[in-house]
Order: C-alpha cells, then sequence, then structure tokens
C-alpha cells in the first residue's frame, strides 16, 4: 500500500487514479529494493508528498522522470524558432569574435604588444601602469603563454565591451522608470544564478559546437549582470540636491544625464564593469569545456589531468590579466576623475571529498564583492556627514557605526548579494571535485547532454538564490524603516 492511498481516496479518486494507469519504469530505489539492497529505512518516516510517491498512489500524476522529459521535449520542441530569431541576432558576436581572435593569433608579438601598451598610456597617462603591462605581457612571451594569454585577452575585450554597451543604458534606464526596474530585476537574478554551465547546455542544443557565438553569449549573459546593477544603483545615489541644481540651471534631462548624473555615478559603474571583467574570466574556465580558446584550456587541462604545473602556471597568467584589466580600468577612472574635477592547487593541498577543498574555493572566489563594494560604499560617504561627527565629538567606532556604515549600507548589501550570487555560480564547478547538490546534477546533465536534468537542476538553483536575494533585500527594509522609527 502506498503511503498517499488514503488522500485519494478520501476524495473519491480511486477510479480515476486506476484508470488506464500504465505502470512506468522502475525507478533506482525501487531497483534497489527489488534487489534486495535498499538502504535500511529510519523506523518512523512519512516521505514528502513528491510526484513519485503520489505516482505510487496514483498512476495518473506523472513522475519526476516524465516531467524532465517533457521539460528536455520542450525546449526541443522551440529550438528550430529559437534558431530563427537569434541566428541573425548572435552572428555579429561571432563575427567580432572570430576576428578579433584572428586579430591577437596572427599579428606579430611585437605589434600587439605595442598597440596595447599605445593603448593603455592613452587611457591612463601613467607609466607606472604602461610599465606593469609591459612586465605581463613579456611574461606571458618568457613563459610560452603568449598565445593562449592573447586568446583569452580577445575573448574578455569582446565580451566586456558589448556587455558594457548593453549594460550601461539598461542600468541607466532602470534608475529612471521604478516599473521597469522591477520587471528586469528578476531577470537580472535569473541570469546572476543560473549557473554556467545550465547556460551552456541549451547553448549545445542551439549552436554547433565550435561556432565562437557558442560561448560569447554565455559568457555576456553571465557577466553583464554587475554592470547594468551598479549603474542603476550609481543613478539612484546621485544627490537630489545637485539634480536640483541642474534643473535650475535650465538643463534638460539628457544634460543632467551627461554633466551630472553619469559623472558622480562613475565609481559605481566602473566598480560594474571591474565585476564585469572578473566574471568574464570566470567564464573563461568553464567555457574551455566547449572549444573556447585561451588559457581556461591549459587550466582544464591540469585540473582533468592533474598537471599540477600546467594549471598553476595558466592559473598566474589569469590573475595578471585579470590585474592589468584592474589597474588599467582603474587608471582610467583616475584620470577621468582628474580631468572632471582557483581550485588546482587546492587539489594537491586536500584530498579529493574533503569539504573543506571546495568550501575554502568558494570563500576565496566570492569574498571579493563585498569586499570592493563595501570599501567604496565607506569611501562614498560624503565628507560633510563625517566632519559633522566629529563636530559633535564622536569617536571613529561611532562614525563607523553610526554614520558610515548606514550610509554605505546599500553598497554593502549590493556586494553581499554579488557574493551569494558568486557563492551558487561556483557550486557547481566545486561538483567537479565532488561538492555535494545540485551541481552534481547540473555537471550531469552537461556531460551527458542530458539536457532536462540539467535544466530541472537549473531552475532549483534559481529558485533557492532568488529566496536568498528576496530575505536580504526583505531584511535590509526592515533595518530600514527600524534606522527611520529611530
Amino acid at each position: 500500500m502506498a503511503t498517499y492511498d488514503w488522500l485519494f481516496n478520501m476524495f473519491g479518486l480511486r477510479n480515476w487514479c486506476d484508470a488506464d494507469a500504465t505502470k512506468g519504469p522502475m525507478s533506482m530505489a525501487q531497483l534497489l529494493a527489488k534487489t534486495g539492497n535498499a538502504a535500511p529505512e529510519a523506523s518512523f518516516t512519512i516521505a514528502f508528498p513528491s510526484l513519485d510517491e503520489l505516482n505510487k498512489a496514483c498512476g495518473q500524476i506523472a513522475q519526476t522522470r516524465d516531467v524532465i522529459k517533457g521539460l528536455e521535449n520542450g525546449f526541443l520542441a522551440i529550438r528550430p524558432a529559437l534558431r530563427t530569431v537569434l541566428d541573425p541576432i548572435t552572428q555579429p558576436l561571432s563575427w567580432m569574435l572570430d576576428a578579433t581572435l584572428y586579430l591577437f593569433t596572427t599579428a606579430p608579438w611585437f605589434l600587439i604588444m605595442a598597440a596595447i601598451l599605445i593603448a593603455v598610456w592613452y587611457a591612463t597617462y601613467s607609466i607606472s601602469v604602461v610599465l606593469f603591462n609591459a612586465f605581463c605581457l613579456s611574461f606571458f612571451a618568457f613563459v610560452d603563454h603568449f598565445e593562449p594569454a592573447m586568446q583569452t585577452f580577445a575573448v574578455i575585450l569582446v565580451c566586456t565591451i558589448i556587455s558594457a554597451l548593453l549594460g550601461v543604458p539598461i542600468g541607466i534606464a532602470m534608475s529612471k522608470y521604478n516599473r521597469l526596474q522591477k520587471a528586469i530585476i528578476p531577470v537580472l537574478d535569473l541570469l546572476q544564478t543560473l549557473p554556467t554551465f545550465v547556460y551552456l547546455i541549451p547553448l549545445i542544443f542551439l549552436f554547433p559546437i565550435g561556432e565562437s557565438r557558442l560561448y560569447g553569449i554565455a559568457i555576456v549573459l553571465y557577466a553583464i549582470v554587475p554592470v547594468i546593477r551598479l549603474t542603476d544603483l550609481g543613478v539612484r545615489l546621485v544627490d537630489k540636491d545637485v539634480v536640483e541644481a541642474g534643473n535650475a540651471f535650465g538643463m534638460s534631462p539628457a544634460q543632467k544625464l551627461n554633466k551630472v548624473e553619469l559623472p558622480l555615478a562613475l565609481p559605481n559603474i566602473m566598480a560594474g564593469l571591474n565585476q564585469t571583467i572578473m566574471m568574464s574570466l570566470a567564464m573563461v574556465v568553464i567555457a574551455s569545456m566547449v572549444t573556447a580558446p585561451g588559457l581556461g584550456v591549459l587550466v582544464l587541462r591540469g585540473i582533468r589531468n592533474l598537471e599540477l604545473g600546467v594549471g598553476l602556471m595558466a592559473g598566474v597568467c589569469i590573475v595578471l590579466l585579470a590585474v592589468m584589466l584592474d589597474r588599467t580600468s582603474k587608471a582610467a577612472l583616475s584620470r577621468i576623475d582628474r580631468t572632471k574635477s582557483e581550485m588546482c592547487p587546492l587539489i594537491f593541498l586536500f584530498p579529493i571529498g574533503e569539504s573543506r577543498l571546495y568550501g575554502i574555493a568558494i570563500v576565496l572566489y566570492a569574498i571579493v564583492p563585498v569586499i570592493r563594494l563595501t570599501d567604496l560604499g565607506v569611501r562614498l560617504v560624503d565628507k560633510d556627514v563625517v566632519e559633522a561627527g566629529n563636530a559633535f565629538g564622536m569617536s571613529p567606532a561611532q562614525k563607523l557605526n553610526k554614520v558610515e556604515l548606514p550610509l554605505a549600507l546599500p553598497n554593502i548589501m549590493a556586494g553581499l548579494n554579488q557574493t551569494i550570487m558568486m557563492s551558487l555560480a561556483m557550486v557547481v564547478i566545486a561538483s567537479m571535485v565532488t561538492a555535494p547538490g545540485l551541481g552534481v546534477l547540473v555537471l550531469r546533465g552537461i556531460r551527458n547532454l542530458e539536457l532536462g536534468v540539467g535544466l530541472m537542476a537549473g531552475v532549483c538553483i534559481v529558485l533557492l538564490a532568488v529566496m536568498l536575494d528576496r530575505t536580504s533585500k526583505a531584511a535590509l527594509s526592515r533595518i530600514d524603516r527600524t534606522k527611520s522609527e529611530m
């Protein structure tokens, strides 16, 4: 007798349940029970009314495997229509990636170095930044990693430019229209919480393996979210008195945006751009699983074959490339301001199967946004407000707790949200080294091309992320209400 027979009997549905009911294939649990290898059950337990449990009591209820199969068949049914729509839209991305990769892999090394250093000089006017870029480029060439490093650089360059061109206008529009923001926020949550492998599963079915837009779309979708969020946040945080001063001078909305709001929001926008660059780099390794060229191929080789030296050297090159881009973008921002005013080493350190192996990797990967945005938020606190605290005789600790941290809270919470999303993204990668959970199912989906399994696990991860995101935002709203009442 099934656990929930009583439920269908109580509502008089037994005849419906038994009519034309066909016995589906056995589940793994049923197969183990039949062979006598089932796991021992607890002395007292009540199974949750899942689809499989309800199916035991009523054959008309679909099993979980049927839902997964339906999800897969549904996607395959709309695939021709999706390709018809997406092919002309995404083809320019393929052209841009292919052309940039061709340029960076066929031009002589000295011309590429010279072009990059000249561009850095005109962007920053900083000798130290140019020398650091020269050192990094020379190091790539010295260890025979120049070509894969330039391939990675080319992919990141194209995807970052596209993310900025699309993300900044979307963020500005969100800051101006609250209804648009409310409509787009769930989409951003979906894009940032959906595991990177889950991006790749439907794309593999949409585009042939080997086409550059396959990994280009995945990188752009994954990396565009921070620049949108922080552009929206930056414009919204512009002092209303400054905007009113622009109105008093008779500025048009476009003039206020270009002359007042965007310059004041630039630190947040550049922080978002930095996060976009870092997230593009993070995707490079995963995208190498679907023929993305560059340093990610060497990192993946190091993980798969346990070649510590290969993985570490490629990791060092990725770090140097990231620091190059980070320092150059920050130096460019400083010049504008003046004008206007991690898995490979851990595998060898800890045994496979120990939870700290993937725990350390997730923490190291996800901690960066909350550090960066806390620093940025505290630095952006109005100096006049801090001086008012000094005038009242506040100690440094009182100023921090009563003035700076409350005013920096929007940035801190934005960083905490980013940390949550990046932790979830890392869960899938950590499943490659025995991390349990939904990531295992996502990895199974991409390895075995089981579209339904991967998508269902991705949906569950998205729901988990939205739960955490909405809870943290509601907690922040409660804190704000409490402080206003005080």
